[in-house]
């Protein structure tokens, strides 16, 4: 049975692939299904066959994965392997104590965890204290207007006992924002400038043939 999805690269300061992000697809259409996202990650996961690993889809590197507020709730991250994948919290999802003592679990248990499309609000404090990786939009929130979020990261990284928050840029689609990326001190880097969203087609042998 042939299988397909997406994904898009994710490049470090050297600009060698960190990871994937992947995204469920229905058949040979590259483009996001009209279903929920809760939906959507769990037929990326289980129809895809990432319960049992993803480096068969990503050539060896990480996968990155979204998780809306339900996908959480019902612990959709604990079919994959905590070494092979970051959790990415979806902007929707409300940072209430439920998602917290989640994402503390998701720390226990070896998981990366990302804020997607980050936008700070103070309710978002003490999830920055666990979290890996925080992402930005850089189309949606601009490199010029998020310093003050920066400095706020920064001064957490400074107090933590364990490696800092990175720092990545997405949708990243001119060289002169990638450049100003890196004079921030952005650490990874997505965007049609690295290379669009490909389709990635194999059988449920977990055989790459595309």
């Amino acid at each position: 049975m042939d299988i397909n999805l997406g994904r898009q690269r994710v490049i470090g300061r050297d600009a060698e692939v960190f990871a994937y992000e992947l995204f469920y697809r229905e058949g040979s259409n590259n483009s996001f299904p009209h279903i929920c996202s809760n939906k959507a990650t769990e037929r990326l996961i289980i129809n895809n066959g990432l319960d049992g690993g993803v480096y068969h889809v990503t050539n060896g590197s990480k996968a990155m994965i979204n998780f809306c507020e339900k996908s959480l709730l019902k612990g959709l991250f604990k079919e994959l392997r905590p070494e092979e994948v970051v959790v990415e919290i979806l902007e929707t999802v409300n940072p209430t104590d439920e998602i917290y003592n989640i994402c503390c679990e998701l720390l226990s248990m070896g998981y990366e965890v990302a804020l997607d499309d980050f936008h700070y609000n103070e309710k978002w404090d003490r999830f920055l204290n666990i979290v890996s990786m925080v992402k930005f939009d850089v189309i949606e929130t601009p490199l010029e207007t998020i310093s003050h979020i920066l400095d706020k990261i920064n001064m957490i990284n400074a107090t933590l006992k364990r490696p800092r928050i990175k720092l990545l840029a997405e949708k990243v689609e001119t060289s002169d924002v990638y450049e100003k990326a890196k004079e921030m001190n952005f650490d990874y880097f997505q965007g049609f400038l690295f290379g669009h969203t490909e389709l990635v087609s194999y059988d449920y042998k977990q055989v790459i043939t595309a």
